[in-house]
């Protein structure tokens, strides 16, 4: 995580970058760069007294493939909400400057002209969602656009088709994956052919395959459609990094800081190590390797190729290398400050009824210890979730049992099970409770009336400054950005002293400084003895401070073990594609190409 993070700088150009960059970019240099799309002039935003955006001017042409970077909370979304007309349209904001959409002034469109050509794919698709089943979403879009009936027949067909979804079509939607959902969202956002098509962290909360699937499809529209402009919002940037073109990169104050080509932004960062942007893991690599090179420790590119290769095959199957290459504070799976576990699954699973019966969890047993951090991990609709579900009631298992400090969950009442296990959800919205984040984070300690208010107000501001949130602390949850409100919930949590806490993807939206910040704070709640599972596809994380990974598949536990240990086998790595290490996977293709080996 930190070796990949950089602030944005101006570093000399490194060539040695450029054939990572260079790959596909031939799809937008048929397409004109002089039409304008788009066209922002000295554009801000100010929301709720504060300024979120500042002076952004910028141009987006037919066939761009554009990368919006920034840190957490620069107004990277905010820029999509206003391209789309949802600010000011539906939601109120204060604004100067102006937006031209194909010459047009946006404020004098309609917003349902807008988002007919400005199409928005967001982090969490279930808050787009009208209709029950994807076909009926997708239909829908199309319906109030004004379609009719033979030509929306025609579309759903075709986009359900082009994005794999044929089996889904009927499926309730709240049935489907993580993975299927941003596919039902982003077809539905395709199907009316925008001119332009954003996407905020929509792989974010995708794990490393699904991910790669949901841009291999859009990649494939866009070839199809080469005049379609492309602006990506993320954090992970290696799904797109093949067909970018260019990258926009915002600094905290919400301007533009850099405008440049990808080849000369990543060059530039890949040699700088203040964090603040994440690097592509690619180019990461490639930066490596060439700076082992230029050491002298290798002398061309053959033997470049060659060192990665070996650099793979030994993080693939020696446990002992993975264990001395991560930073931090060691492991310590043996350092449990109890014998007997907080939370114990035995032979638990839960079955979710419906047109199609969904074992979410077969015949699983877990435990977690105090003062560990285990790491669940696995593909979209593995079951991850399902167990901090169950471990807090909230879902009762069909069979098997759940005990919480020795005494079963069936024989526990809800609010005895809440007061010694904590879980922060994956979309923090759905936990907050009051008008102001510092209230927010109170709330927990105010219910349980264990702390004096002196003393909650002093662990309060800790949490504020600790996540970066101290000058937002009187301003409502719901008026933060998608990273902040990440932060806050993850601060919730970690005020209320439970021996147990599931975190549910602690690390997404956030930018390489704040992953950072929460990994640190998880490895504090560990010394706490604290017992710490977190839910997750980010295995960057996994990799810095779990103690023990748990790797499930289909409601199964397939893998458990230290990460060496688990990172270590080569059978583990190899047949599970969504819990390989993105600096393996990485390492496996490139080097497999350079040296034209079977994939």
């Amino acid at each position: 995580m930190g070796s990949r993070s950089t602030e944005l700088g101006s570093a000399p150009h490194d060539a040695h970058v450029r054939p990572v960059i260079e790959r596909a970019q031939s799809v937008s240099r048929t397409a004109s760069r002089t039409a304008e799309l788009i066209r922002v002039k000295s554009f801000s935003v100010v929301f709720d007294g504060r300024r979120i955006v500042s002076a952004f001017s910028a141009t987006f042409g037919p066939g761009e493939r554009v990368a919006l970077l920034g840190p957490s909370g620069c107004g990277k979304s905010t820029i999509a909400l206003c391209l789309n007309g949802i600010i000011p349209h539906r939601i109120e904001a204060e604004t100067t400057g102006s937006i031209e959409l194909a010459g047009v002034p946006m404020s004098s469109l309609e917003p349902g002209e807008i988002s007919r050509r400005v199409g928005v794919v967001f982090q969490d698709p279930d808050a787009q969602f009208c209709m029950i089943t994807p076909e009926d979403e997708i239909a829908f879009g199309l319906e109030i656009a004004g379609f009719d009936r033979p030509a929306i027949i025609s579309r759903v067909d075709a986009i359900v088709e082009e994005f794999g979804l044929g089996q889904f079509r009927r499926e309730r939607i709240d049935r489907l994956s993580g993975g299927m959902k941003q596919r039902v969202a982003t077809a539905a956002v395709l199907a009316l052919e925008p001119d332009v098509l954003i996407l905020d962290e929509a792989t974010a909360s995708l794990d490393r395959p699904a991910a790669e699937a949901l841009a291999r499809a859009i990649t494939a529209r866009l070839e199809r459609k080469p005049a379609t402009a492309l602006i990506v919002i993320e954090h992970e940037l290696d799904p797109f990094l093949p067909i970018l073109t260019r990258v926009i990169a915002m600094s905290r104050g919400g301007a533009i800081e850099t405008d440049t080509t990808p080849d000369a932004f990543f060059s530039a960062i890949a040699r700088s190590s203040a964090p603040s942007i994440t690097i592509p893991h690619s180019v990461d690599l490639v930066s490596r390797v060439d700076r082992a090179r230029d050491r002298g420790e290798i002398v061309d590119v053959k033997k470049a190729r060659q060192t990665a290769l070996r650099l793979a095959r030994a993080s693939a199957t020696a446990a002992a290398v993975l264990e001395v290459t991560r930073p931090g504070s060691p492991r310590n799976p043996e350092s449990r400050s109890s014998t007997t576990p907080v939370i114990a699954f035995r032979s638990v699973s839960v079955t979710y009824g419906g047109p199609r019966t969904v074992n979410a969890l077969d015949d699983v047993t877990l435990d977690f210890f105090r003062g560990s951090i285990v790491a669940l991990t696995g593909p979209n609709g593995a079951g991850k979730t399902t167990v901090a579900l169950a471990a807090l009631a909230i879902v009762r298992p069909t069979s098997g049992q759940i005990e919480v400090n020795g005494r079963s969950t069936a024989r526990l009442r809800p609010a005895e099970i809440g007061d010694r296990v904590g879980l922060v959800f994956q979309n923090p919205e759905y936990q907050f409770v009051t008008n102001r984040v510092r209230d927010e984070i109170a709330y927990g300690p105010r219910l349980a009336r264990v702390l004096t208010e002196a003393e909650i107000a002093a662990r309060v501001d800790r949490l504020l400054e600790q996540f970066g949130l101290t000058n937002r602390a009187d301003v409502s949850p719901f008026a933060l950005s998608h990273g902040e409100k990440r932060r806050l919930s993850v601060a919730t949590m970690l005020i209320r002293g439970c021996d147990a806490v599931f975190l549910d993807e602690p690390t997404l939206g956030q930018d390489a400084a704040s992953r950072r910040e929460i990994a640190d704070e998880i490895v504090r709640l560990r010394g706490d003895g604290v017992a710490v599972i977190v839910i997750t596809h980010d295995l960057d994380l996994v990799w810095l401070i779990a103690d023990t990974v748990v790797v499930l598949d289909r409601g199964r536990v397939v893998a458990e073990g230290s990460p060496g240990a688990v990172y270590g086998s080569r059978k583990i790595v190899e047949s599970n594609p969504a819990v390989q290490p993105p600096d393996i996977a990485v390492w496996y293709a490139e080097a497999r190409r350079a040296l034209d080996l079977p994939a």
